[in-house]
């Protein structure tokens, strides 16, 4: 338990990225600074794809070492915040990655070994993005948010374009949601059209994709329970384990990552 309490609770008590990197910046943000964020980051998507490697399939292929780059790509980020610097021991692969699928689980930080952990099976698009994001929890960034956060611009800004692409990849989700649950209140028409012409054509192959088809049937196959219970058990455990720290929001803070995306490029894209 105290393990436990240094390793990982107490770090919900600690003071947040915005409050600590982004407090001089300008709070209100409109659609069009958001619409701005995602026209931006599906031009890269684009441009990126054509860049890698892909077998027969379509699937991107890698033979770079990625435990390196993530280790690189993190400690680049150490000027801007100190605690990201440093030693990281290799990522370890969870040896039940093809149950850790069923829930729809990529990574996970183990804090009574200090370790990252990633989901073996995984499509090759997510792991620069989750290795960041663990490596993030591991240099005691806990909120769901900030890892998403860090893993990104420690991709986006790496020099791998690979890293880069799986980067990009892994907020499109969420700012895309954002997009579309506010669309409706959106009075000026042209806004709407710039978001529906920006669109990630490029990207058919490996937008929003988490195990490959051959996967999931293997792991459908093999499974001893449906994948569906599965995925509800572990959504259920994880929301009230965030609560219980005091993240109100449980799982809906992952899509928080927004806010600090929106934070980011104040200044650099309007």
């Amino acid at each position: 338990f105290f393990v436990q309490t240094c390793n990982c609770f107490i770090l919900y008590h600690t003071s947040t990225i915005e409050e600590k990197n982004f407090k001089n910046v300008e709070e209100e943000y409109t659609f069009e600074h958001l619409l701005t964020i995602y026209e931006h980051i599906v031009k890269e998507l684009n441009a990126l794809s054509l860049k890698m490697d892909r077998n027969e399939k379509g699937h991107i292929v890698y033979d770079g070492d990625i435990m390196e780059e993530a280790d690189k790509a993190m400690n680049a980020l150490g000027d801007e915040y100190p605690r990201l610097a440093g030693f990281y021991p290799d990522a370890k692969g969870i040896i039940f990655s093809e149950f850790m699928s069923q829930t729809y689980t990529s990574g996970v930080y183990f804090p009574f070994s200090m370790e990252a952990n990633y989901n073996t099976v995984m499509y090759i698009a997510n792991n620069p993005a989750v290795l960041c994001h663990e490596y993030a929890h591991l240099k005691g960034y806990i909120y769901e948010d900030e890892a998403n956060f860090l893993g990104y611009i420690a991709c986006v800004e790496s020099e791998d374009d690979f890293f880069k692409y799986s980067g990009y990849l892994s907020v499109l989700y969420y700012i895309e949601n954002d997009l579309f649950e506010n669309i409706d209140y959106v009075n000026d028409e042209t806004l709407v059209d710039r978001f529906f012409e920006a669109n990630p054509t490029e990207i058919v192959y490996d937008d929003n994709m988490f195990l490959t088809e051959e996967k999931w049937e293997e792991v459908e196959e093999d499974s001893i329970v449906d994948t569906e219970t599965a995925d509800k058990v572990s959504d259920s455990f994880t929301d009230i384990t965030l609560k219980v720290n005091g993240v109100e929001d449980g799982m809906e803070s992952y899509s928080r990552v927004v806010r600090l995306l929106l934070l980011y490029y104040d200044g650099k894209l309007y």
